[in-house]
């Protein structure tokens, strides 16, 4: 099997192979689901993910969908990253959230 590509969008970078994140080129200190989760959204950005798309795919449970968890890691990964303005992951508002392609 392959080993997936780095994606690189704007000022974050995702590495599959090494399971790091790199922000401007500086390693950033994510937990697995955290990377998984901005793994998940990058290699779908420029498209809207739902929360529940995120539930199955990401966290294999639906469960995630009755509490805050996703929402939780959504705002810990926009900290980690730099996006205290919500440009780059973007909520929608009863969908789910938008990675930019910028």
């Amino acid at each position: 099997m392959a080993l997936k590509p780095d994606i690189t969008i704007g000022s974050v970078t995702v590495s599959p192979r090494r399971r790091t994140a790199f922000v401007n080129g500086q390693e950033i200190d994510l937990t697995a689901r955290e990377f998984s989760l901005l793994h998940y959204l990058m290699e779908r950005a420029g498209r809207i993910v739902s929360r529940e798309e995120l539930a199955h795919e990401v966290w294999g449970d639906e469960r995630a969908l009755q509490s805050n968890t996703i929402d939780v890691n959504i705002c810990h990964l926009r900290t980690k990253i730099g996006d205290s303005r919500r440009k780059i992951i973007s909520s929608i508002r009863g969908v789910g959230y938008f990675y930019a392609q910028r």
